[in-house]
């Protein structure tokens, strides 16, 4: 339409890259009106007006075209080894493979776990980077029609994310645009930014309830207002647990598994002052309890299930045990059915009389490590022996006859958390971030989000906020979706 060829190639010889511009009104006499070096190893181009964007590997570069014909096109007249008509650099943190600009925004897909890119170039000389999307998969292409995002996803297929851009108030002006991300009948990927932090050291067991976040710092627990989760507040901390330590919150009591010692209880009805008013040791390493009607299971490390009477905590004592058949890492508890993680499966029990739980189903996942439970519904985590991973929905509606009703493949991964409820699944992904699946039909689980954060260790969802727990000195306060000022 414009009469001009633009191309891109790296030189062989140097490995430099150059965007090349010719006069191709005459198709077989090409010319060459313009010559550039960028950064990186381009890979796609968008012409938008006077100005050419490149997904370079390595980022975004955008180049203006006012010089193009003259002398001093491509020329580095600044001396700062690029091109005057180089108006920025955006570094990406994926792979940069494929770009669409759409009015004032640059999508940009950024490979496996980065997703989508969405760049605000409103200023061409200072692009800024507004949402992360993750996709399930590699995203090496992307092309954006009205609405929605089609993503070529790598292994995972076709991802299709809807997006709306939206200003939240109170946000910097970095966080201020955001991808808002609406359900609908296809997969679909969520935009999530850090909106508040907190300092925390090295954190990892966390649990939330009534507005508290109690999240651990190493040897130390600490406690955080959430009521205005924009700004998480400490109001209180408690020393003396072993690093790695987990938490269980109810009502006004802490249940820690402690990897060092065992089980503590904690008094928390003041949350600026809890007290440690007792425990349990364990032989092994204890995994997270479960809690029901008065009663507290504990992994051990082993197959036994300690049954812990807790109708008065204070008092709380052993009350019994049961054998899980393997070693067991978790348990987890919904009505009078509890599903116990095993080495090579999990293990259901009625628990209605609660010292007496009996065996009644088991539903083999070879690998098995993390495992949740809603109402009728599970979810279980697996990888083989090269790490390659799988999601397992499974319902136990009749307990005694769990089914599996879909496998979700997550690719090479190493989940440290789950959490679970209205209708989504929540992954702590170790070196990743959190990776949000929609399950509210669990035979057709899709990919509804990802939010990026290479230094989480836990996850936790309250009033449709996320909570990661973090190592690298932050509470991440994640909102994942944001209605438009408009809709009611």
């Amino acid at each position: 339409l414009t009469g001009r060829l633009y191309s891109v190639y790296t030189d062989s010889n140097t490995n430099l890259s150059y965007l090349v511009i010719c006069n191709a009104r005459d198709t077989s006499n090409l010319v060459e009106i313009g010559k550039v070096k960028v950064p990186g190893t381009p890979k796609r181009i968008e012409l938008a007006g006077d100005k050419v964007y490149l997904a370079t590997g390595t980022g975004m570069v955008t180049v203006g075209l006012s010089r193009l014909g003259t002398v001093d096109f491509g020329k580095d007249g600044n001396n700062d080894g690029m091109a005057d008509d180089i108006l920025s650099y955006k570094t990406t943190s994926g792979v940069a493979s494929d770009i669409e600009v759409k009015g004032n925004y640059a999508y940009i897909a950024d490979g496996l776990y980065d997703g989508i890119k969405v760049v605000d170039i409103t200023n061409p000389s200072a692009p800024n980077e507004v949402a992360n999307i993750g996709t399930s998969g590699d995203a090496v292409e992307i092309e954006i029609e009205g609405n929605y995002a089609y993503v070529a996803d790598g292994y995972a297929g076709l991802s299709v994310v809807r997006l709306y851009i939206s200003e939240i108030a109170g946000q910097s002006a970095a966080q201020a645009l955001r991808v808002d991300i609406r359900s609908g009948p296809s997969p679909i990927a969520a935009a999530s930014g850090t909106v508040g932090r907190q300092d925390t050291g090295k954190a990892f067991g966390m649990d939330i309830a009534e507005d508290y976040a109690y999240v651990f710092n190493e040897s130390r627990l600490m406690i955080y207002d959430i009521i205005s989760f924009m700004r998480p507040v400490m109001i209180g901390s408690l020393e003396g647990f072993g690093n790695g330590s987990t938490i269980k919150l109810d009502g006004d009591f802490a249940y820690v598994a402690d990897p060092q010692y065992g089980l503590h209880i904690l008094n928390v009805s003041r949350p600026d002052a809890p007290v440690n008013i007792g425990g349990f040791p364990t032989e092994g390493t204890p995994g997270l309890p479960a809690i029901s009607q008065n009663y507290l299971y504990l992994p051990t490390g082993s197959s036994l299930i300690k049954m812990i009477d807790v109708s008065s905590p204070e008092e709380s004592f052993e009350a019994g045990t049961f054998d899980a058949r393997e070693d067991a890492s978790g348990i987890e508890i919904a009505e009078n059915i509890a599903v116990v993680t095993c080495k090579s499966g999990l293990v259901i029990y009625d628990i209605s009389m609660p010292l007496n739980p009996e065996y009644i189903g088991y539903i083999e996942i070879p690998g098995v490590e993390k495992a949740a439970l809603d109402g009728s519904i599970a979810a279980a985590f697996a990888a083989d022996d090269e790490g390659m991973g799988q999601i397992y929905m499974i319902s136990v509606e009749d307990p005694s006859w769990p089914k599996i009703v879909a496998v979700m493949p997550t690719g090479k991964a190493t989940i440290l958390d789950m959490d679970m409820g209205e209708g989504r699944l929540y992954l702590a992904e170790e070196s990743k971030g959190t990776r949000v699946i929609d399950i509210s039909m669990p035979g057709i689980p899709s990919i509804r989000g990802f939010h990026k954060n290479p230094s989480i260790k836990g996850v936790r969802t309250h009033k449709g906020v996320i909570y990661e727990s973090d190592s690298k000195a932050n509470l991440r306060v994640v909102r994942p979706e944001h209605r438009r000022r408009n809709d009611h």
